[in-house]
């Protein structure tokens, strides 16, 4: 028979077991990323929100399910999409853009933007906002990996290009489309906490 102090000393090692797989899902790694490709050859396809044309992409489903908790409960989960194989694609509350975005950094690890030019205010503002819609989707997930690639990308941005600052991204995003004061207020703290003396 188990004593007391046996089964709470177990406990704890679950719980750290559950803290350290947790935490794979909050890093990209190639090795990680190597491993779920090998692990399973599922392939489900996303397409994007847009009405006329959306775009529809194909990525691994263990990838999928492993960086964004909300496809792991969706696909893996008591939901219909979970419980059989989709025969449509999912549509994401995303643009072409941000899904492509999305799926280059799965494989790759990179926020495949490039930085914006300094001088060049249009530039400067669509960087912004396509910076902004991608932490935002990336927060819908729940994809902590990504969000953090993305908060790197806008302190490397704002190293590079000192005139630039992240918040006006706020404004812009909202002019663009109104998702919602919540979210917005969302970012704007993650780049506060994340801003560095430019």
């Amino acid at each position: 028979m188990a004593s007391t102090s046996d089964t709470t000393s177990s406990a704890p090692c679950t719980d750290q077991l559950k803290d350290k797989q947790a935490w794979r899902r909050n890093v990209w790694k190639q090795d990680t990323v190597a491993h779920l490709l090998n692990k399973d050859n599922t392939i489900v396809e996303l397409k994007s929100k847009e009405k006329k044309t959306p775009e529809i992409r194909r990525v691994h489903k263990a990838l999928l399910c492993f960086y964004s908790p909300y496809h792991d409960r969706l696909l893996n989960g008591e939901f219909a999409e979970g419980l059989a194989a989709p025969t449509k694609p999912l549509v994401i509350n995303a643009g072409a853009s941000v899904l492509k975005l999305l799926l280059t950094w799965l494989y790759t690890g990179q926020v495949n933007m490039g930085l914006p030019i300094e001088g060049n205010n249009d530039g400067v503002e669509q960087w912004h906002i396509g910076t902004a819609k991608l932490y935002i989707f990336a927060d819908e997930l729940n994809c902590v990996a990504l969000q953090r690639s993305i908060m790197s990308k806008l302190v490397e941005s704002c190293k590079t290009t000192p005139s630039l600052v992240g918040f006006d991204t706020i404004g812009l995003l909202r002019r663009e489309e109104d998702d919602g004061r919540m979210r917005d207020e969302k970012h704007k703290i993650d780049v506060l906490q994340a801003q560095v003396p430019c």
